[in-house]
């Protein structure tokens, strides 16, 4: 298995190492780079904070920084909704669109679409080409 360093808050390491009340010596024993951790220079890897986590007693995922939101929240996007779906009904498809608020067009076509309606799906793709620009 590769090694794999991993992006962590910088405040919330020392947060962790504070809550836990852990003498900081006995921490930068066990682990010698936790100076440089704390700078972001380098980040620890994986295994090093898991270990860390469980010295500090902290949840490991408190030591990531948030995900952002997903790209269809902040980003435009399409929805080709193939009315004639025998596998995904129209009503199914428009309520999953509908969460994401994409731009939508229904076309009369089968579930594969792309292969049933080739010249809907093009002009799908260069309407949202345009917009994008």
């Amino acid at each position: 298995m590769a090694h794999v360093r991993v992006k962590v808050k910088l405040e919330l390491l020392r947060w962790a190492r504070d809550r836990a009340r852990v003498i900081t010596v006995e921490l930068e024993s066990k682990f010698p780079k936790l100076e440089q951790w704390e700078k972001g220079d380098p980040y620890p890897m994986l295994k090093q904070l898991e270990a860390y986590a469980k010295a500090t007693h902290a949840p490991i995922g408190y030591l990531f920084p948030p995900s952002p939101d997903p790209a269809w929240k902040t980003k435009r996007s399409w929805d080709l909704t193939a009315t004639d779906d025998k596998m995904l009904p129209s009503p199914a498809q428009q309520f999953m669109s509908k969460r994401a608020g994409p731009t939508v067009v229904e076309g009369k076509a089968s579930r594969a679409v792309y292969v049933s309606k080739p010249e809907a799906v093009a002009a799908l793709i260069d309407e949202a080409a345009k917009a994008a620009k």
